[in-house]
């Protein structure tokens, strides 16, 4: 059975789902809300150096979950080819992927529909984006000359 039971997961309860999921962490759920609209409810939390935000989208023919972590921003022209290059062999050996945002960032990522999501599946989702991101960060920043979003913890 499923995170959401028997019947189809809807955004309303996998927003539900994640209040409590934060709560059973400590977390205060309103405090770690950034977004909440029509389309998407987002939490972003501190895990490692890099921020990670969890995003539900509320499609309601298809609502889906993504856990996100924006790692660095766009370097140099000259370092940008080499850059993406670099990213697109690393995938091959990720269990997250890594991506280019629509604001122009290096983003780790991973993503699935609600239907079926559980607990432990979200604590490896969450588990292994802020690991890829907390080690690419700084490889990217200094490989790259990119400019880390989050901050390095040492």
């Amino acid at each position: 059975m499923g995170l959401f039971g028997p019947s189809k997961g809807t955004a309303e309860s996998a927003i539900k789902f994640m209040n409590q999921f934060l709560s059973e962490f400590d977390l205060n759920p309103a405090k770690c809300l950034v977004q909440n609209d029509q389309d998407i409810a987002a939490w972003e939390l501190g895990r490692g150096s890099a921020p990670l935000l969890v995003m539900i989208f509320k499609n309601p023919s298809f609502p889906y979950i993504k856990v996100l972590s924006p790692i660095v921003k766009m370097p140099e022209k000259d370092q940008v080819a080499p850059l993406l290059n670099y990213c697109m062999v690393k995938n091959n050996d990720c269990l997250a992927t890594i991506a280019l945002s629509t604001d122009s960032e290096i983003v780790v990522k991973s993503e699935r529909p609600i239907e079926g999501l559980d607990k432990e599946e979200l604590e490896m989702m969450m588990h292994c984006v802020s690991g890829v991101a907390d080690e690419l960060d700084n490889e990217l920043a200094e490989k790259f000359g990119c400019e880390m979003i989050g901050k390095d913890p040492s």
